[in-house]
């Protein structure tokens, strides 16, 4: 240990000889000029001064050389010390001052902030009790080798080092070392500075860069893939309708309906991503809705390999469901949630495997002391590289972008999936091996299970119960004046097809300003209303008609599908809300709702007055039968509808229900295309019961669907005409 040292320029022995020296000058001077005075005072004659007058002369003038000299000075040195000490205990940095031995001459407050000591345990030791090993070790070298500064890395300059804490704690500072030579003796000052937060947060900022590097290069990649997947079929049904349109004659039936099915496809395909991305909008927004109601998630899962046995089939895979142990019957849950999350991830399975197969696996868990339904999917497809396991969670990722050109897709499945699971409850987590296949496993709260039964292996038949099929009445909208406002031509000619078809008149706006002048100036029954327009917008019309005191029903039309657009269109003043591409069926209804004295009747042009039949009235198109290239769009419609019902009742018996979900879609639109309407109810259910999974009235609807199949009449031209004159 070396012997502690004063800190103050007073306790150098080699200053006192300095700060003595004008004292000891002042004694001289003083005396020499007092003996003289003495000695003019005595004249040439007189008696050398004595001993006791030199004695006499100190005890007076001694005081006054304290008083006017050397207590100043001592005041002086006092003060200046005190301004050192107290500039440096206010610096943030921290300052050290060591001899050319390393060892600690002084040192300021924030030395003993940043190390921990205090400052009495410092002065005297060597600095490398500051330093961390294995610099410690090599500290005394490495200060004799500073002594040459043309050999110095840190002398003069400011560098990064780490530091030692008396708790032994490791730290990251900035230093800074300046020389200081006072003659003979070498000093060093070194600043320090603690950069622990400051590096924290360097690292999070580049953290964040990185992060928002990695997003930006998933959504570059994503618009890629959807500039990708959404080009493909936009070619198809483009391609297809300029070949439909350009080589009528050259085109036979079976190759006119190659094309069209090619055109449907594709058109369903675009619309899977549409809704793809609006379902992550809507649940990162917060705007999808989750129920929590009684559901049965054996039944759910039977259904869900219903759907999606034929793809496995196509592909040669089994698909496979058991239970281990118990399950319950009913839980509290979003049956359409679970739905859909059961399909996005057994698809995935089977859309990634190659040979083998997929396995759901359900079974009953306690998840933090409440009950929870895990549903494992294991494939045996091409598995996941460790490091992509989580990032596939992710939106617009999938774990290989040449994934994404062989299999297709736009990697948002399983981010809405992920989704789903935490919103009923649980967790989805993956357990790979790259080559052998994947484990997906959900798990849900069940809700309370008291009093629940409880199924032990239950069978693979869907539970159905019986009701009756819903009556239906096709809607015509005679003596109905509706004011179209719609900036888009070819949606002005379709919506006023659809209107004028159900017996409406029609007047068309093209802006929001036009709407409002008409709307001003004729009788409106209903305004159909844009919401972005040019000029004048839907939002802006529709508030500017209620100013004006217009209470016609408002009805918007937007492309938007969120609530709070729907919130924002009901505030401005419309009374209703349709989201593009319009539903017919729905359009219609809506209507018909909103126009008190609108006169609703069974549709269908009834050129003669029907006869009875043992199946009901007999349904004739509402096409003009008497030109013939309508009278071949129901023909041909007719004879199509044959095969198409034979194919309901093929994927009925399959429990096919992508199938009959499809054949529903088909008959929906073709049916009001070809002039009968009454087709368009019935499927539209057929299409929602088999998207949702309803088997309990699928062979109802089918049958009804058969049974208006067997009441359509193509009369002959001959009678057409006849009616027409008659007319």
């Amino acid at each position: 240990m070396h012997e502690k040292r004063s800190n103050s320029l007073l306790g150098r022995s080699w200053c006192r000889p300095i700060l003595a020296l004008p004292t000891v000058v002042l004694f001289a001077v003083t005396g020499v000029s007092v003996l003289a005075a003495i000695a003019l005072y005595r004249g040439p004659s007189g008696a050398m001064v004595s001993l006791l007058e030199v004695l006499l002369l100190a005890v007076v003038v001694a005081p006054i050389i304290w008083i006017t000299t050397i207590r100043p000075l001592r005041s002086a040195a006092a003060w200046q010390r005190t301004l050192s000490t107290t500039v440096m205990d206010t610096m943030v940095d921290g300052v050290v001052v060591a001899d050319d031995r390393g060892v600690i001459q002084s040192c300021n407050t924030a030395v003993e902030q940043i190390f921990g000591y205090t400052r009495s345990e410092l002065i005297g030791q060597n600095v490398k009790i500051l330093i961390p090993s294995p610099h410690r070790e090599q500290h005394d070298g490495y200060i004799v080798w500073h002594g040459h500064p043309s050999q110095s890395k840190i002398l003069g300059g400011k560098t990064e080092v780490v530091g030692q804490r008396k708790d032994g704690a490791i730290l990251p500072l900035d230093l800074a070392v300046r020389e200081l030579n006072l003659g003979q003796q070498r000093s060093y000052v070194a600043v320090v500075s603690d950069i622990t937060e400051r590096q924290r947060t360097t690292r999070k900022l580049e953290e964040a860069k990185q992060a928002a590097d990695a997003a930006s290069h998933a959504k570059s990649e994503f618009l890629a893939n959807m500039s990708h997947e959404i080009r493909t079929p936009m070619t198809a049904i483009l391609g297809f309708t300029d070949l439909l349109r350009k080589e009528t004659d050259c085109i036979d039936e079976s190759e006119r309906q190659d094309y069209l099915d090619t055109i449907r496809t594709s058109g369903g395909h675009l619309l899977d991503l549409i809704n793809d991305i609006l379902d992550l909008s809507k649940i990162e927004a917060g705007q999808m809705r989750f129920e929590k109601i009684d559901c049965m998630p054996h039944q759910t899962i039977v259904e869900v390999v219903s759907v999606l046995r034929v793809r496995a089939r196509e592909k040669g895979l089994f698909l496979e469901y058991e239970c281990v142990g118990e399950i319950p019957e009913t839980i509290q849950s979003d049956p359409a949630r679970l739905r859909q999350l059961l399909i996005n991830v057994v698809g995935n399975a089977l859309k990634f495997t190659e040979t083998g197969g997929v396995r759901i696996v359900a079974r009953l868990v306690e998840t933090e002391s409440k009950p929870q339904l895990a549903i494992e999917v294991v494939d045996t497809g091409i598995g996941i590289p460790p490091d992509k396991l989580n990032a596939i969670f992710n939106p617009f990722v999938q774990a290989d972008t040449s994934v994404t050109r062989e299999f297709g897709g736009t990697g948002l499945g399983l981010a809405i999936c992920r989704r789903i699971v935490e919103a009923l409850g649980g967790k989805l987590t993956v357990s790979s091996r790259t080559g052998k296949g994947s484990t997906f496993t959900a798990t849900i709260d069940t809700g309370p299970l008291d009093g629940v039964k409880m199924l032990k292996d239950p069978h693979c038949e869907s539970i159905r119960s019986k009701a009756p099929p819903a009556e239906h009445t096709a809607l015509t909208l005679s003596r109905v004046h509706v004011l179209l406002v719609e900036d888009g031509s070819t949606n002005r000619k379709l919506i006023g097809l659809v209107l004028r078809r159900a017996g409406a008149e029609v007047t068309t706006a093209e802006n929001g300003q036009i709407g409002v002048e008409l709307a001003t100036a004729d009788h409106f029954d209903l305004i159909l209303m844009d919401m972005q327009m040019p000029v004048m917008d839907g939002y802006t019309a529709a508030r500017e008609l209620r100013r004006q005191g217009i209470a016609t029903p408002i009805i918007a039309l937007t492309a938007h599908a969120m609530k709070a657009d729907e919130a924002k269109c009901l505030a401005a003043g419309c009374s209703g809300y349709l989201t593009k591409p319009i539903d017919a069926d729905l359009l219609l209804r809506t209507v018909a709702e909103m126009v008190p004295d609108a006169d609703p009747q069974a549709s269908g042009c009834e050129p003669r007055p029907p006869e009875p039949s043992a199946g009901g009235p007999e349904l004739v198109s509402s096409l003009p039968m008497d030109d013939l290239e309508f009278r071949e769009i129901v023909e041909e419609f007719a004879e199509r509808l044959e095969e198409q019902l034979d194919a309901m009742n093929i994927a009925w018996t399959a429990r096919d229900l992508a199938e009959l979900g499809r054949l529903g879609h088909w008959l929906k639109g073709s049916g009001g295309t070809a002039g009968f309407a009454a087709f368009t109810e019935p499927a539209m259910r057929l299409e929602q019961l088999a998207k949702n999974g309803r088997q309990d009235e699928i062979e109802a609807t089918i049958a009804e669907l058969a049974e208006l199949a067997g009441r359509i009449v193509v009369p002959r031209v001959e009678e057409v005409v006849a009616q027409a004159s008659r007319l």
